[in-house]
């Protein structure tokens, strides 16, 4: 059996393998010490009052962290044992497979496209409830750009269910877009503080197609678009906070 990845993933993995179970560990550690003030005074850190349901949750999600986490820094990692460029394809069982490096919420990510079956799997290029994000924004965007050029009727991606058509992915693209272009004008009109960038960013016209106005979601949604647009102002300045 192969393992298949783009060289580009496969040197990341190398790199970075090592790395992963004192980060786990050290975010766990925040995670519980968040957790205890949390449950101590009943807000979050911004004041926000906490019910008990949401206190609950916490609790919980503490909890699926902790089972994973004591697995993940146990396990044994196997690499890519077949790599490739930009792209490959393999004919197997009578089935065209397509293999495409993109930038998604990694560099290097590999797409999986069946052009017969009009089947495209994506990775974390979309990604739902909320989507990741982690390289310069605007290549996610071109990314994603490509995807919807592609003949696919079923989309598999790196998170929820499977799409039967290309709104999702038109959604994620169009909030990448957004943020993209808020700040790039917000730059040009003289902002030169990252601080101050939120402020430069709205799209609270496109969360609720996300969450669906759930509460944990909303807040999620909110969190993620201040470091998407952290990230575009980034790559707007050069790699600069300022």
């Amino acid at each position: 059996m192969e393992i298949i990845a783009s060289e580009e993933t496969r040197q990341f993995m190398l790199n970075i393998a090592n790395s992963w179970p004192s980060l786990y560990t050290a975010n766990l550690k925040k995670d519980r010490e968040n957790v205890a003030r949390e449950l101590s005074t009943g807000k979050q850190s911004d004041g926000t009052p906490l019910s008990a349901e949401d206190l609950q949750g916490e609790k919980d999600e503490l909890q699926r962290d902790e089972e994973y986490i004591a697995e993940a820094v146990t396990v044994h990692r196997t690499y890519p044992t077949m790599t490739y460029g930009d792209e490959m394809t393999l004919y197997h069982g009578g089935r065209e497979f397509r293999f495409l490096k993109m930038v998604g919420d990694a560099r290097g990510e590999t797409v999986l496209y069946l052009p017969k079956e009009k089947i495209l799997v994506t990775g974390d290029l979309v990604s739902g409830p909320v989507p990741y994000y982690t390289p310069p924004l605007s290549q996610h965007a071109d990314s994603l750009r490509k995807l919807a050029a592609l003949d696919a009727e079923v989309i598999i991606p790196g998170h929820g269910p499977a799409e039967h058509d290309k709104a999702y992915l038109s959604l994620e693209l169009k909030l990448l877009d957004t943020i993209v272009q808020q700040v790039r004008q917000a730059v040009q009109q003289g902002l030169t503080r990252i601080d101050d960038v939120p402020t430069a960013v709205n799209v609270e016209n496109l969360r609720s197609q996300f969450t669906h106005d759930d509460k944990y979601l909303d807040a999620k949604f909110r969190r993620y678009v201040k470091g998407m647009a952290e990230n575009a102002y980034r790559e707007a300045r050069d790699g600069k906070n300022f």
